[in-house]
């Protein structure tokens, strides 16, 4: 066999050596490092088993689990119920002022395989206005618009607080990226919760004209997720895609109604199914 000019005898025989150490090395080979960042649509609020901790709803159950079981990449998930994308660099407050530390406290003086970060919805509280407080008004006003009056008279300003959070979103992905240049971030969008067509007024008691503005503000969520994980050169799990036949209204949702569900799922938070879900997208992109 000819040996191409580029390679020595030396740099052949030291590559040989260094092949035979690994194979007599018994050490065990520590695994990777996977930090999971994120909501409470990636801590799994309310689903069992939860990991016992108080405040976070972390579910023993959710996808950074799912995903740690199926690579064994060794996972540190610091996902929190209620996170907004400043809780990434501050403490979380919460109501009986307990905190939690900064989520981005997880990526000091490491060096990760993968990143995962599902967050955003909580910025503004956009997430609360547009599931639990279109839910109250669509109670008092069943067949109206009153959530699309109140975003037009302001009360809402649904697109600024959009628009705001993408801001937001942008700032951190980027900086995630300068950091870790290297490591594999994935963006993880939200699901389609409210239906294009069709109402489920038991599931999702927003006003039945109200539904349009609902799914429109949905996507536009989502959209501005990806269009910030796209600035910032980080993947982007596509969950809207995958989710198009399992909204809320659908006979195999993704996501809970208005009642906690059996398997403990909060109201309006990810069912298991949403979990392995994403969690094979995941694996797919890796």
């Amino acid at each position: 066999m000819r040996i191409p000019a580029r390679w020595s005898v030396a740099a052949i025989l030291v590559a040989a050596t260094a092949t035979l150490a690994a194979c007599g090395d018994d050490t065990p080979v520590e695994p990777g490092l996977y930090v999971a960042l994120g909501d409470s649509y990636t801590a799994g609020l309310g689903l069992e088993p939860q990991d016992g901790k108080p405040h976070c709803g972390r579910s023993l159950a959710n996808y950074p689990r799912l995903v740690s079981e199926a690579t064994g990449l060794r996972l540190v998930d610091v996902s929190c119920s209620g996170a907004k994308t400043a809780d990434l660099v501050v403490e979380q407050e919460f109501g009986d002022f307990t905190t939690v530390p900064p989520q981005g406290n997880a990526l000091s003086d490491v060096d990760p395989e993968l990143i995962t970060i599902g967050i955003g919805g909580n910025d503004h509280d956009i997430s609360g206005l547009a599931l639990s407080g279109c839910s109250a008004l669509g109670v008092e006003d069943p067949d109206g618009t009153p959530c699309a009056d109140a975003d037009r008279a302001a009360d809402f300003d649904m697109g600024e607080r959009i628009v705001s959070m993408g801001v937001n979103l942008r700032a951190a992905f980027s900086e995630l990226r300068s950091r870790f240049p290297d490591t594999t971030i994935l963006a993880v969008g939200y699901p389609q919760v409210v239906p294009e067509d069709g109402v489920c007024r038991g599931q999702l008691p927003i006003a039945r004209r109200d539904y349009p503005w609902a799914r429109g503000l949905n996507e536009q969520i989502d959209q501005t997720i990806r269009s910030a994980a796209e600035s910032a050169d980080i993947g982007f799990v596509d969950i809207w895609t995958a989710s198009a036949d399992h909204t809320i209204c659908s006979p195999e949702p993704w996501v809970n109604g208005q009642f906690k569900a059996k398997d403990g799922a909060a109201p309006f938070h990810p069912l298991p199914a949403f979990m392995t879900a994403v969690a094979e997208l995941i694996e797919a992109d890796l």
